[in-house]
């Protein structure tokens, strides 16, 4: 529900929440090549694609989007939304270090968010935050942001740490809860300071220093 809360970078994100379904898609089209169909309401139905196996004959596979669609296992998939977002001002490179932390940001991007929505704050079932430069004095920016948010001791919160990904990986673990139903409102997103961050020297930078 909050975006990508950084000084010096893009910023991007939103939190998920189910809500009712909507009207059925029309069904998809059978063709050459990779299609997708717009149902009503603008849905996304199903895209047909097709691929040539050996033995020259054209199997056609379906990657289902729709509220109708079921995972793997045979499990119905919910339908997921973003519902609202939020983001910061980022800074330009090059110019005087930033004073925030990523928890510093994330809050400051999340607590009008959380303002503007007609539920309490402790109504998510948990909070994912996306973060690569962790400091020491919040070891779980993401634990830290619920606390300041208001979001009460018992909401459960992770951080997500795959470099440049991170952000978007949160939200996307956010839309798989739902969509399987472990969950059904998530605060997800995330934070860089990259003001914080430690300056490391490649190999040849710290021999030279050893001299």
């Amino acid at each position: 529900m909050w975006g990508r809360a950084g000084e010096g970078g893009r910023s991007c994100g939103a939190s998920c929440v189910r809500q009712p379904l909507p009207p059925p898609p029309t069904p998809p089209h059978k063709g050459e090549g990779s299609r997708t169909e717009q149902g009503a309401g603008s849905i996304p139905s199903a895209r047909q694609t097709f691929r040539i196996q050996p033995d020259g004959i054209r199997h056609r596979r379906s990657a289902i989007t729709n509220h109708d669609a079921t995972d793997g296992r045979g499990v119905a998939a919910r339908p997921v939304y973003i519902v609202d977002g939020s983001r910061t001002p980022f800074i330009r490179a090059r110019g005087r270090p930033g004073p925030f932390t990523p928890v510093d940001l994330a809050v400051a991007c999340g607590r009008p968010l959380l303002l503007r929505q007609p539920f309490k704050s402790d109504a998510f079932d948990q909070v994912i935050l996306g973060c690569v430069s962790v400091l020491a004095d919040e070891m779980n920016p993401a634990r830290i942001a619920a606390l300041r948010l208001g979001m009460g001791d018992a909401m459960p919160a992770f951080t997500v740490q795959i470099n440049c990904g991170s952000g978007m990986q949160s939200i996307e673990t956010a839309y798989q809860y739902i969509r399987e139903g472990h969950a059904d409102l998530i605060l997800a997103g995330g934070a860089e300071a990259l003001s914080q961050s430690p300056l490391l020297f490649r190999k040849s930078a710290v021999d030279w220093y050893a001299r």
